[in-house]
């Protein structure tokens, strides 16, 4: 089971991130408030998959930020769909400034409206984060995996499935959080009519090349 998987995914975080739980079944669910202690993070995600029974409220974080004081409850109630729930949580995330991840084990997006997509879609690239997924699905393909890879990978994060071989995909989505090198532009050397961007490894055996969807609006562009 990936579950037993799930400790090696937690040492790819720094002691000192903030990580919080929230699941979805029929709604939203915020399930740990940030905490750097994985141990809870690991007993709390554990319950979360093997009961799925709704917390009372959720388990305090030992940080003085928090997710709850963010987190629409109301909204997530409404949220019926998994593409809303992302949404609720990007929300939720949006007003923090420090980086973001959203690591997402579940089976697929992209079985509701197109409307649900693309709003979760939005709400993803405002806050600003970064989704890493991991497939849980029993199957070796199925038609949900193609949408959820692209959201993964329009914002700059890692599609892996479990089905076969659990530990080389969790494996996958750690090495991406532990290691990796941020690339930025200098606004002022860029051309006034745009261009596009691209990289690449000198040695693709050693990385991949992870880049979220955007575009720069230059000062002055359409006047």
């Amino acid at each position: 089971s990936f579950l037993r998987e799930l400790p090696e995914l937690l040492t790819a975080f720094a002691p000192e991130d903030r990580l919080a739980v929230v699941g979805f079944d029929s709604h939203l669910k915020l399930w740990q408030d940030f905490t750097t202690r994985r141990e809870t993070v690991l007993e709390v995600a554990e319950d979360a998959f093997r009961f799925g029974a709704r917390p009372e409220k959720p388990r305090e974080g030992n940080v003085p930020e928090s997710l709850a004081e963010t987190f629409d409850f109301q909204a997530a109630k409404q949220a019926a769909v998994i593409e809303e729930a992302l949404a609720v949580t990007a929300r939720a995330l949006a007003p923090f400034e420090a980086e973001k991840i959203l690591v997402f084990l579940g089976w697929g997006v992209g079985h509701n409206t197109s409307q649900a997509l693309a709003e979760g879609y939005r709400a993803l690239f405002a806050a600003d984060l970064t989704l890493h997924v991991l497939d849980i699905t029993y199957a070796e393909a199925h038609s949900l995996a193609f949408p959820l890879a692209g959201m993964a990978r329009a914002t700059g994060g890692v599609y892996a499935a479990t089905h076969e071989f659990p530990a080389s995909a969790i494996r996958e989505v750690a090495m991406s959080l532990a290691g990796h090198y941020d690339l930025s532009l200098d606004g002022d050397a860029l051309p006034p009519e745009g261009g596009r961007v691209e990289v690449e490894l000198r040695d693709p055996q050693h990385g991949r090349v992870q880049a979220k969807d955007f575009q720069v609006v230059m000062p002055g562009a359409g006047e």
